[in-house]
């Protein structure tokens, strides 16, 4: 009964690689996309509802319901949750506002899948990827996409792990002749410009059975627009978010990095302290104190280290105390060991002293070094040996910290050999993968091996998706340049995954591409050693910190120092020159390692920071102020 089902078109996406176009007013076919859709939709259901908060007149014209997304610009699974709790029906076809060919025949049979197997969704599986935005569910999921969403989860993965659903793979589509093409999507201007030509060579009737032969990312190279590579982090850093937090020992905590500042619960030193070994008095006692005129003091009690005095000092008196003891009330200044001696005067011990001391001296006041309820330690920071001292004295046997991340690393070529394997002809062993692992340990993360990408496409695309089930960021290095076998380019062209960018306007590592796949960062690096070293720093390195929530400067350390050797290449982009640091005179240089070819190994030894020059018509000489990044 179409009484009992509803179809929501989701439209609140920003358009943001269109220019900020609403992809649901461009034209195709003679029509607007959204027109296309909502015809599409009405064979199905005849409750259309878009959800969107920009609501053009386009909506009213057609009639169809508009709701508002309460969790505005958080993504497919909040546009998901608007649409489900807008509608009383039991079962809601799903899709996208930039999918050209939603088809109802697919719902329906959706539908049917769903109803026999009894689940909560059942999604089209096309190209051996599951698509939660062509779909059906039932209503009731509402209650489970808004719970996850006010628990602060925005990835539609972490719905399907948590509802009953079933796969209706493209084979089934195919056997009842529906063509495959529904899920394509329109997110690029040349997508566009393909499916706008595609149907200006087709007619209505020709249009459906043509559709299954139709993909938006073409397999052919794709066009290259370089990026500057500030704008490069930028689209990336836009695109990493801070992983969850977790609570270690403090034993486990060395490296980590904190994830909730350090409010002191009291003050520090929480006691008044002795800075010295020797004997606490009243510097009134001592004002008259001369070596030629000593004065004489009782020793009313010896306090070992870690004893709370039992006697107060009084006009006359002294403690023993020792570095770090309590010091006893009425004292209020402590005088070093050295400057005292000790006799006995009827049967009692007095420690006489010879000069004046000044009040306060070697005392350390409660809350001398902290005050209670200041912060420590910031958010962010990363535990050393300091940061450790101060949560132990502060009672922390137990540290929240952020979530290592999960990072896997990729590595494409035939040529390639394990580092195990002999050498053969024409081969090399695979550097990059173990240099990319001890990168990502640095930064604090957790790398993870994932092998070689094979040189096809299909297969290629099927272990890049496993790793990022596993992994939080996945690094490839190789593929990526414009050669017959660079699969990589290939992969990043299909019409699920979002181009962030694929070349960037520097040297070593022109090539460098990122994308969201599955809604985590890829960033496919260099094949060149130099380069991936070069790449890592400048990209992957950021997203890092973003995960671990580091509070200092996402991008980097940078600092100014002396060129210290000639560098004559004339440069048409930025230049990123592996170097060593060196303080000679009070000045800082900086000197390259070696030569500058990006396929180089070598000048990665002893690399401690990235000289960056700009393009420039002319060479630099040695002495000319440059600008480092840290390493």
């Amino acid at each position: 009964m179409r009484s009992d089902r509803s179809a929501v078109i989701l439209a609140g996406g920003q358009g943001r690689r269109m220019g900020g176009v609403n992809k649901a007013l461009l034209r195709l076919g003679g029509e607007r996309l959204l027109e296309r859709q909502v015809r599409e939709a009405a064979k199905w259901s005849d409750e259309v509802i878009v959800v969107t908060n920009d609501p053009f007149p386009l909506l009213q014209e057609l009639g169809v319901r508009v709701v508002p997304d309460v969790y505005r610009g958080e993504g497919p699974l909040a546009g998901l949750h608007a649409g489900l709790s807008a509608t009383t029906r039991r079962y809601v076809w799903v899709f996208a506002c930039d999918q050209p060919y939603p088809s109802a025949e697919a719902a329906e049979l959706l539908l049917r899948c769903l109803l026999s197997e009894g689940v909560e969704a059942a999604l089209s599986v096309i190209d051996g990827r599951d698509q939660p935005l062509h779909a059906v569910y039932r209503q009731e999921v509402a209650v489970r996409t808004g719970d996850l969403l006010a628990s602060g989860v925005r990835r539609l993965n972490d719905l399907l792990s948590d509802i009953t659903w079933v796969q209706v793979a493209e084979e089934r589509f195919a056997n009842s002749g529906i063509p495959v093409g529904f899920t394509s999507d329109i997110d690029t201007p040349e997508q566009y410009e393909r499916a706008a030509a595609f149907l200006r060579q087709t007619t209505p009737k020709e249009e459906q059975r043509l559709t299954s032969s139709f993909t938006p990312h073409s397999p052919e190279r794709f066009r290259r627009s370089a990026l500057q590579p500030d704008e490069a982090q930028r689209r990336l850093i836009a695109c990493a978010s801070t992983l969850p937090e977790e609570k270690v020992s403090l034993t486990e905590a060395w490296g980590r990095t904190l994830a909730q500042s350090l409010i002191a619960p009291h003050p520090f030193p929480p006691f008044r302290r002795s800075a010295m070994d020797g004997y606490a008095v009243r510097a009134e006692d001592l004002i008259h104190a001369t070596p030629e005129k000593r004065v004489g003091l009782e020793v009313v009690e010896s306090l070992p280290g870690g004893t709370a005095p039992t006697q107060n000092i009084g006009t006359g008196q002294a403690s023993r105390v020792m570095t770090g003891g309590m010091i006893p009330d009425g004292a209020n200044t402590v005088v070093m060991l050295e400057m005292t001696e000790v006799s006995e005067t009827n049967d009692l011990p007095v420690v006489t002293i010879g000069r004046s001391v000044a009040k306060g001296t070697n005392v350390a006041e409660i809350g001398s070094e902290i005050v209670q309820g200041a912060e420590v330690l910031q958010a962010g920071r990363m535990i050393g040996a300091g940061e450790s001292a101060l949560l132990a004295s502060f009672g922390c046997a137990e540290v929240y910290v952020r979530r290592r991340p999960k990072v896997g690393i990729l590595s494409t070529g035939s040529e390639l050999l394990d580092v195990s394997d002999p050498l053969a002809p024409a081969k090399i062993r695979n550097s990059n993968a173990p240099m990319l692992a001890v990168l990502v340990r640095e930064s604090g993360a957790e790398p993870i091996m994932l092998g070689q990408v094979p040189d096809e496409a299909v297969a290629a695309r099927a272990l890049i998706d496993k790793g990022l089930h596993e992994c939080d960021l996945l690094l490839t290095s190789g593929g990526v340049s414009v050669g017959d076998y660079d699969v990589i380019v290939d992969v990043l062209a299909t019409p699920d995954i979002e181009l962030l960018f694929n070349k960037v306007a520097m040297r070593p590592g022109s090539p460098t591409t990122a994308a969201i796949v599955s809604g985590k960062p890829l960033i496919a690096l260099s094949g060149n050693p130099g380069a991936c070293f070069v790449g890592f720093h400048l990209f992957a390195a950021p997203v890092l910190r973003v995960m671990l929530g580091q509070s200092s400067d996402v991008y980097g350390e940078k600092f100014q120092a002396y060129l210290g050797a000639d560098f004559p290449k004339v440069n048409a982009y930025r230049r990123y020159i592996r170097a060593s640091t060196e303080f000679k005179d009070g000045t800082i240089w900086v000197t390259p390692t070696g030569d500058d070819k990006s396929s180089l190994m070598t000048t990665i030894v002893g690399a401690d920071c990235l000289i960056e020059i700009p393009p420039l018509k002319e060479g630099l000489a040695k002495g000319h102020l440059v600008t480092a990044l840290k390493l």
